[in-house]
């Protein structure tokens, strides 16, 4: 049985195919609910464009995953883990249609109630956030995240950006997914509509992730995402090991963590404002 919704729009003329992805983490609606949106009145110029619903069974409870994270299991070589789960299954649904798109725009929403929208993509098309109503870039997450629908594309010869659009308590967030989808559209031909361009930037670029590898990590307080750390300040401790962070470093996704090699936070360096 799957594990996904697709809902495919043809233009009248051939060009590229967009995937547009949703729903990879379940308790993120509100990417799913722009697709539902756009999708019933999206009339295409040209080309072709794929919405994908990802993992409805973790959406309808209300999940981020039922046994692993989605965004993990994107790969050509899943372990044996990842490979038996459902989340590794519903991947394998999902790989076909990013490995044969040009651009995939996954769209995403943090947990954090002191998060901000940002931009997540690979610096060789970086000029392709202009059309993305965002201010903030960050770069550097092939390296880290191999397993991401946005860098699984990106090593595939594609171009994948991901977007996280704020708090899943904000209910702005569909507004904002609708708008950039729309407008990322037009910026790239798809539907006859003159595209916003957004060209002011705030620029970063992953320095380091840190992983809890031999105790569960706690953080030492609530950090806002993009915080600027002052001197050496304590993020938190690895059982009883202090970790701190750089003086200015900026933090991202700074997360409690009882299991062992988990993403416990993001260290990223200013890059341009």
């Amino acid at each position: 049985m799957t594990n996904v919704k697709i809902i495919e729009k043809k233009g009248k003329l051939k060009g590229p195919t967009i995937v547009i992805l949703a729903g990879v983490h379940g308790n993120e609606k509100a990417g799913v609910l722009a697709i539902k949106n756009i999708s019933l009145k999206l009339k295409l110029d040209k080309g072709k464009v794929i919405f994908i619903i990802a993992n409805l069974m973790a959406f309808r409870e209300n999940k981020r995953f039922i046994e692993k994270d989605l965004n993990r299991c994107f790969l050509e070589q899943q372990t044996l883990e990842i490979e038996n789960s459902l989340e590794g299954r519903t991947a394998r649904e999902i790989i076909h249609f990013l490995r044969n798109a040009d651009f995939v725009l996954d769209i995403h929403q943090s947990n954090s109630e002191k998060s901000k929208p940002f931009i997540i993509c690979d610096e060789k098309i970086i000029n392709l956030t202009k059309f993305l109503p965002i201010s903030t870039v960050t770069l550097g997450w092939n390296n880290f995240f191999p397993g991401a629908s946005a860098s699984f594309v990106n090593n595939c010869g594609g171009k994948g950006i991901a977007i996280e659009l704020g708090s899943v308590k904000d209910q702005n967030c569909v507004v904002l997914a609708e708008k950039t989808i729309i407008n990322f559209l037009s910026g790239l031909g798809f539907i006859d509509k003159k595209a916003e361009e957004f060209a002011e930037k705030e620029i970063f670029k992953i320095k380091k992730v840190h992983r809890n590898v031999n105790a569960p990590f706690k953080k030492f307080r609530d950090f806002e995402d993009f915080e600027s750390l002052v001197d050496n300040c304590t993020i938190g401790k690895e059982g009883e090991e202090v970790i701190c962070g750089d003086h200015g470093d900026i933090i991202l996704f700074v997360r409690d963590r009882k299991d062992l090699n988990m993403e416990c936070f993001i260290a990223l360096n200013r890059i341009c404002t």
